[in-house]
Order: C-alpha cells, then sequence, then structure tokens
C-alpha cells in the first residue's frame, strides 16, 4: 500500500520508499503521515489506467494473490488489516 501511495504522491513530506522506511515511530504509538492535497477525495485504490475506483473483489484478488506468492498458507485479507488498525486505537 505504501509503494502506491509513494506512485501517486500521496504524501506531502516523503517522495522515495526510503524515506518513509527511515521513519522512527514513536513507541505504543501511531505516526501520522500528512497527504498532499492533490490527493485529498480521490479513491486510493483506484485503477491505474483510468483512475476510477478499484473494485472491491478485483482488490480483494489481487491481495489474495500476493500472499500467496509471498508464501502465506492463509493469505491476509482487507479485515485483517482493519482489525489491526482497531485494535491500536482501543
Amino acid at each position: 500500500m505504501l509503494a502506491r501511495a509513494i506512485a501517486d504522491h500521496a504524501f506531502q513530506d516523503y517522495s522515495i520508499m526510503e524515506e518513509l522506511l527511515e521513519i522512527e515511530p514513536p513507541k505504543d504509538e501511531m505516526y501520522h503521515l500528512r497527504q498532499n492535497k492533490s490527493v485529498l477525495g480521490k479513491p486510493f485504490f483506484h485503477m491505474i489506467s483510468t483512475s476510477e475506483m478499484e473494485k472491491a473483489d478485483t482488490f480483494s484478488r489481487r491481495l489474495r494473490e500476493l500472499g500467496i506468492r509471498a508464501g502465506y498458507l492463509r493469505p491476509p485479507t482487507i479485515h485483517d488489516f482493519r482489525a489491526e488498525g482497531l485494535y491500536l486505537i482501543v
């Protein structure tokens, strides 16, 4: 997801992946990345060719295929990412 955001120039203060990977996050806290105003109101998951919103089934399939290629026996789903975020908020 970070690679997609970098490709879309979504971050105000970071333009390459190495800059993001150098961030030292505060212990037990989230680190806030500021968005460029140019991406506000645009879908994060969009089709590269048309910039239209990517359908959920297409994204889910691509995420599953990526997990399988990465070697996961049970690839993560978008719900797994949401659950982790909710856990950190509570």
